[in-house]
């Protein structure tokens, strides 16, 4: 991807807004949920879960470390790998450090970011067999960024 395109997706701010903001709307719709079973969420919920914001309408660890994410990507740039890497890493730290972090991290997550901060390379930072879902709710700003070159999404 040349610099041009990447200066276009981002310059797209309600696209990129979209994102972020979509993702933590969605967060806040089922953080009241979480760890809740099928059973209780529809006793409480109704069969239709929740309908409404929650009020106030709180986002998870997972908005939070999606934000690093986009964060990381603005700052990086068309760099390699390593330099973006680099980016996370430090906004990952950054993010645990802060008292925004209180929303209920997981034991994996705050687990690799300590490694990582530890010194230890972030693709060797992870928990082996882990059963987390984490990355997966962090990779959209990622997937919107390199969303026309599937080679560079697939890398990074």
């Amino acid at each position: 991807m040349d610099t041009d395109h990447f200066g276009k997706v981002f310059m797209d701010l309600n696209k990129a807004k979209g994102v972020i903001y979509g993702l933590a709307i969605g967060d806040a719709l089922g953080r009241p949920t979480e760890f809740l079973s099928s059973d209780l969420i529809k006793s409480k919920y109704g069969d239709k879960g929740i309908q409404e914001l929650p009020e106030p309408a709180l986002f998870t660890d997972d908005t939070q470390m999606s934000v690093a994410i986009a964060e990381a990507l603005i700052k990086s740039g068309e760099k390699d790998i390593e330099e973006i890497m680099a980016a996370v890493k430090e906004e990952f730290i950054k993010w645990l450090h802060s008292p925004e972090n209180n929303r209920a991290p997981g034991r994996t997550c705050l687990s690799g970011v300590e490694n990582m901060e530890k010194g230890t390379h972030w693709s060797e930072s992870g928990i082996a067999g882990s059963k987390g879902c984490g990355s997966a709710m962090r990779a959209a700003p990622i997937g919107y960024l390199y969303q026309h070159d599937p080679e560079r999404l697939k890398e990074v």
